[in-house]
């Protein structure tokens, strides 16, 4: 058995776990009844059908409070692994008026659209940001912070995912998944996932 693609089964199936819990979106079977913001669940249906269509290998590179583990895998349950990000989808009705929308071009000329919370400090997605070429219109990035508070329990979780235009779709590439957890009465813990597809 290969000892460096069995590292890391015990912290990161942990981690996982942890992760998909830090976005709150409420009513998981909520109705997506509006189109006011990016279409972020229909992109990440559109990804996993075709990750597990195509079923590439993925290499995972996590640190844990800071002890690095690594993980390749032959096999991948998509729906499962990509949760994190299609709970961030924020066209639900409710947060219809939630979300201010600003366009804008970064320093290295891409068009970033924005989606930023009314709110400070409120549970669920804080801000997502669409990074697009203007010259094509394809889709290079998508970064989006999010965080639960409450009495007990505080997180925050930053979200990147990269994509190439392959076929004329937009193809996942890479993601990672960043944050902190604090319970309280125990120590913060700190972690970093990056995984590469393919």
């Amino acid at each position: 058995m290969n000892h460096q693609k069995n590292k890391g089964i015990y912290l990161l199936p942990v981690l996982w776990l942890l992760t998909t819990c830090s976005i709150s979106s409420g009513n998981q079977k909520e109705a997506r009844k509006i189109d006011a913001y990016f279409d972020l669940a229909g992109l990440m249906q559109q990804q996993v059908a075709y990750l597990s269509e195509t079923n590439p290998k993925i290499n995972k590179n996590a640190v844990i409070d800071g002890q690095q583990e690594a993980l390749e895998q032959d096999s991948v349950n998509w729906e499962k692994e990509l949760n994190i990000f299609a709970k961030a989808d924020i066209n639900k009705p409710r947060l219809l008026s939630q979300y201010r929308t600003n366009t804008y071009t970064d320093d290295a000329g891409h068009r970033v659209t924005q989606y930023q919370n009314v709110d400070k400090h409120v549970s669920g997605v804080i801000k997502m940001e669409i990074v697009e070429d203007p010259a094509s219109n394809k889709l290079l990035n998508i970064f989006i912070e999010s965080g639960e508070y409450n009495t007990l329990f505080t997180s925050e979780v930053e979200l990147e995912m990269r994509f190439e235009e392959k076929k004329n779709e937009p193809r996942l590439t890479s993601y990672s998944i960043s944050g902190f957890e604090k319970v309280i009465l125990r120590d913060t813990m700190r972690y970093l996932v990056r995984v590469k597809i393919g």
